[in-house]
């Protein structure tokens, strides 16, 4: 049983299926009246300059070892990948390489 526009109740299967999928497609269609619903300006902050610049930056091969440290171990960088433990105890040998990228 559901309710349809007209506020109706309704349980006819073929009224149903028919008001479901008018429901759904009009949940997907482009309306170009409600783009501006979220002015980006207002929902974010602006970033100080001296941040910006530092967002420009490479991390320091310091920085990636202690974000790499933080991880837990068993943690992946991708779906296929090694396991950050890999990485933690083959830093020595590795590291280097890694931060060169």
């Amino acid at each position: 049983m559901l309710k349809i526009p007209n506020s109706e109740w309704c349980m006819d299967h073929d009224t149903l299926h028919e008001h479901a999928g008018l429901h759904f497609k009009e949940l997907f269609i482009y309306d170009s009246n409600h783009m501006d619903v979220y002015n980006i300006c207002v929902v974010f902050l602006p970033i100080a300059h001296d941040v910006r610049e530092s967002m420009d930056s490479l991390p320091s091969p310091m920085e990636v070892k202690d974000a790499l440290f933080s991880m837990a171990p068993l943690k992946s960088m991708c779906i296929n990948g090694l396991h950050v433990q890999f990485f933690q105890k083959h830093w020595d040998s590795i590291g280097p390489s890694i931060c060169s990228m």
